[in-house]
């Protein structure tokens, strides 16, 4: 799969998103500092 088909599919899973935690919960994975890695939820 190349970058750009990757990433509409990601933009299309996130549309078909609903749920407002979750929701925040990638707003904030994606608005942390990238040398911090993947949040554990604790």
């Amino acid at each position: 799969m190349d970058l750009k088909t990757l990433k509409l599919e990601l933009l299309e899973r996130i549309a078909w998103i609903d749920d407002q935690e979750r929701l925040l919960a990638l707003k904030r994975l994606l608005d942390a500092p990238r040398d911090y890695g993947i949040p554990d939820g604790k």
